[in-house]
């Protein structure tokens, strides 16, 4: 994907640079009082799983008036693009910016011919309505996740 995309007013800019505290909040802005439902936030945990299981160098951060508002993972391999993470802060959620998000990564699909994939927990019924109502089907699962896949056909189950 490009390294700079447009979207109206939001701009993805690939991630570059050593310093991930922003992305950290920007995480916490969204997990926290999701995850604090289940079990209580471990503030240093919860750094290092960021840490960790963040691919940086894959992670384009969405930007409004030159704040950092979401970010989005996306890896390409050989049949299918893969939405690691898509996360945007509550304040900006509704707004129109994650649909914009989908639809540039469906045209940049289409151009590559392949089908776009990711994994939703179960309990995020938003996310699951969300991602339906972009033409996501749901294909596989597990007991905590569904797995979404647009494009490409492939048999819902």
């Amino acid at each position: 994907m490009d390294s700079n995309i447009e979207i109206k007013s939001t701009e993805l800019v690939l991630f570059e640079g050593a310093d991930c505290s922003f992305v950290f909040e920007i995480y916490k802005k969204v997990w926290f009082h999701y995850l604090n439902q289940y079990f209580d936030w471990d503030e240093t945990w919860q750094k290092e799983y960021v840490k960790n299981t963040f691919d940086f160098k894959h992670l384009y951060i969405l930007r409004r008036d030159d704040r950092p508002i979401g970010y989005v993972e996306v890896q390409i391999d050989t049949c299918t693009i893969f939405i690691s993470r898509l996360d945007i802060i509550p304040r900006y959620q509704r707004s129109g910016i994650g649909g914009q998000t989908l639809r540039k990564i469906n045209r940049y699909s289409n151009k590559i011919n392949k089908s776009i994939s990711l994994y939703s927990l179960k309990k995020n019924i938003n996310a699951i309505n969300f991602y339906k109502s972009h033409n996501f089907v749901v294909t596989d699962g597990t007991d905590e996740y569904l797995k979404l896949v647009h494009g490409v056909s492939i048999p819902s189950i």
